[in-house]
């Protein structure tokens, strides 16, 4: 017969007892910790790994920025942030991407494929990350709350950006012109003003539109979809800000800009 070597059992780094699942699992680490953890483990360096999402050890540091990391290969991809490198590039339209599976969830938005369901209304979403904050406007969630105004936002990157505003930080500057802008998507969006190019096109007329967020809305002219709705009225709209000027009848407020003719 042959011989067989006996698999080395993971060992608890608050225990030195061995165990075929990660020791802060239940029954064993309650003796030492009020964690729970189920996670079944490889051994070795997927061990050392794993246990360093309970000790929160980021021996991994940017020496650009605070940030820090678990894994040495986190702290490769962000690093691209301060470069500016996105080499994985969509054949479809000007996108780029640091990681390989954001190209892979962007391609959705050309195949119109969205994996990702709303259980309490018909909306879906290419990314689960999508569908977690959507369902938040659901529960009304807004845990992310700015601290100088009262702003409240469903995404912590909202917020970070959202606080520009206040310190009227704006690093992202225009070569062609003084303009600057809080995100990086402004910038790239506001540039195309000053070459004409027009990368979103709409795939049911000749129509083609410098943002993306404008072909979207554009859609919705062929879809007929209205997805901003009234909470006073049935009303509604293609656009966030048509649905802001409509309110503006239910309070009797002037929109700004606009001018009211005497009868």
């Amino acid at each position: 017969t042959k011989d067989q070597k006996e698999e080395k059992k993971p060992e608890c780094d608050l225990n030195p007892t061995t165990f075929s699942r990660c020791e802060c699992a239940k029954n064993h680490t309650q003796r030492h910790t009020d964690n729970l953890c189920p996670a079944e483990l490889i051994w070795g360096t997927d061990l050392q790994r794993h246990n360093k999402t309970h000790t929160a050890e980021k021996p991994y540091k940017c020496n650009l920025c605070p940030a820090e990391f678990m894994r040495s290969k986190y702290l490769q991809v962000h690093k691209k942030t301060h470069t500016g490198e996105r080499p994985y590039k969509c054949d479809r339209c000007p996108s780029e991407f640091i990681r390989l599976h954001h190209l892979k969830e962007h391609i959705l938005v050309h195949t119109g494929e969205k994996l990702y369901k709303c259980d309490l209304c018909p909306a879906e979403f290419i990314r689960n990350t999508y569908l977690q904050s959507h369902k938040k406007s659901h529960t009304g969630e807004r845990p992310f709350k700015c601290s100088r105004c009262p702003s409240e936002f469903i995404r912590l990157h909202h917020l970070k950006e959202h606080l520009r505003i206040h310190s009227d930080e704006r690093p992202y500057k225009c070569d062609l012109c003084p303009s600057k802008f809080i995100r990086l998507q402004h910038l790239k969006d506001h540039i195309r003003n000053h070459t004409g190019e027009k990368p979103y096109k709409c795939d049911l007329c000749p129509a083609a539109f410098t943002q993306r967020s404008k072909l979207q809305c554009h859609k919705r002219k062929h879809s007929g979809e209205k997805p901003h709705k009234c909470d006073i009225c049935p009303a509604a709209f293609t656009r966030s800000t048509c649905l802001q000027r409509h309110k503006l009848t239910h309070t009797g407020k002037k929109p700004v800009g606009v001018q009211v003719q005497n009868a």
